[in-house]
């Protein structure tokens, strides 16, 4: 009998990413989203991360300064955060025998025994749940996190094309 294999996927950056769906001309921008009453920071893209906008960090505090580097902040939107959820775990749950819903954006997937390559899993699902991307050649950077760990990923780091 296989080693039972789990992964944890976890969505970068989610209610960031979710707004980027809308809003492609912010790709490389320093994004936050803040909650109903734009108190503090609950989500951050790797950009604004850069700036070093912490998570919770008061809007008031940061405003100025994040908005002066080209930061551009949101307010929360549950609805469309669900909506994109409820998309990406359906896709998620159609590549793997079992998956268990931990929050808005993290899932646990059953991955024994599964023989597709995970890079390629990966990327069909990327490609299902947002909109067009291009990645240079073996980049990992649009694979879950925690997927990145795992053997198979790190056997097919540097390759043009998963497998190949």
């Amino acid at each position: 009998m296989a080693e039972q294999v789990i992964a944890l996927i976890d969505c970068n950056s989610f209610y960031c990413s979710c707004e980027r769906v809308f809003r492609t001309d912010l790709i490389r921008t320093p994004i936050v989203v803040l909650p109903n009453n734009d108190g503090c920071v609950v989500s951050r893209t790797p950009e604004a991360k850069a700036l070093g906008i912490k998570m919770g960090e008061p809007w008031f505090q940061i405003r100025r300064r994040f908005e002066a580097a080209g930061g551009v902040a949101f307010s929360s939107n549950y609805a469309l955060y669900g909506d994109i959820s409820e998309r990406v775990m359906t896709v998620i749950e159609g590549l793997v025998p079992q998956l268990e819903v931990y929050s808005i954006d993290e899932a646990f997937a059953e991955l024994t025994g599964i023989q597709t390559d995970l890079v390629h899993m990966a990327e069909r699902s990327v490609l299902k749940c947002s909109p067009p991307r291009v990645f240079p050649p073996g980049s990992a950077s649009h694979v879950p996190k925690h997927w990145r760990s795992l053997p198979i990923l790190r056997r097919n780091a540097g390759r043009s094309r998963p497998g190949v």
